[in-house]
């Protein structure tokens, strides 16, 4: 099969502070945690500005809480555009990419190393470990899933339409347009 590239419209949510840094300096910084989701990286909603302002009002009050009330920050949803070719995504919505994770874990389990593995019971943990070994391994440049987005309720029960969260994690920056990096009124 031919390699394709794959383009997508992200929405980032943060606070102004951080939004500046991003577009002056074209850079992300990522803050690393061992839970994130999908991994350690730069992080995006897909077509979705509404989910990132979400983000950026959760921001904005860690934010606050972390400088002790001393400079209140405000919400900031940036718009850029991310191209990566298919063969460097990792995308988990997929049947393949599923099957190469799941394989590659399986690999990890014939080597043992399933023992350091199972002691971890916290999921995202676990996740987002077994994500950055599989992301440095096979030098994938982002991942993507889509999440049930659980505080929302089914407007039908009928039509069984539930609200998802598509996100995107960028580990390799390049990936990112940065000239086209605009901010969102919100």
């Amino acid at each position: 099969m031919n390699d394709f590239e794959v383009s997508y419209m992200c929405f980032h949510g943060t606070v102004d502070v951080y939004a500046k840094k991003i577009q002056q300096n074209k850079k992300f910084e990522i803050v690393k945690r061992k839970d994130h989701w999908l991994g350690n990286g730069a992080y995006f909603f897909v077509n979705d500005s509404q989910a990132a302002d979400w983000w950026a009002k959760q921001s904005v009050q860690k934010y606050s809480r972390h400088n002790s009330g001393k400079r209140k920050g405000t919400k900031k949803v940036l718009s850029c555009k991310v191209c990566v070719l298919k063969s460097l995504l990792l995308d988990l919505d997929t049947q393949a990419d599923q099957c190469k994770f799941q394989n590659f874990k399986t690999d990890l389990e014939k080597k043992r190393i399933s023992v350091i593995l199972n002691k971890e019971k916290d999921e995202h943990v676990l996740t987002c470990l077994l994500l950055d070994l599989l992301v440095a391994m096979e030098e994938y440049k982002a991942t993507k899933y889509t999440f049930t987005v659980n505080n929302y309720r089914i407007i039908d029960e009928r039509y069984k339409l539930r609200v998802n969260g598509v996100q995107l994690c960028v580990f390799d920056q390049n990936v990112i347009d940065f000239e086209s990096i605009r901010e969102v009124s919100s």
